[in-house]
């Protein structure tokens, strides 16, 4: 993105550094997909790639900020890696979804 659109970059940097100064070590997820639908919205295509969601706490609010992103984005690709996940079965937006199984007996 930073190639795109270079402002990205110093509004990352402030964002952090004004978390830091409140002891918090970085942006809140609501402030980085706030960021990412306003930039995102400036691009011809915007891929993103999230690994593991299943071992993640916050599970439900990562899967829920994924399922507004592409709501908001139509130029938004997600590829998420993840064991079956719940949250995906439930999705209330007309989302096209790809699923791939992967068995243990079919990866080296």
């Amino acid at each position: 993105m930073s190639t795109y659109i270079p402002g990205i970059t110093q509004e990352i940097s402030a964002n952090f550094n004004a978390q830091s100064k409140s002891r918090v070590n970085r942006p809140t997820l609501c402030q980085e997909e706030q960021m990412l639908v306003r930039h995102g919205k400036a691009l011809h295509s915007l891929f993103i790639v999230v690994d593991a969601v299943n071992e993640s706490p916050r599970r439900s609010e990562i899967t829920a900020c994924l399922m507004r992103l592409a709501s908001q984005l139509g130029n938004l690709r997600l590829i998420v890696a993840s064991t079956r996940d719940p949250d995906f079965d439930q999705l209330s937006q007309p989302i096209r979804l790809l699923e791939v199984e992967m068995k243990p007996s079919i990866v080296d």
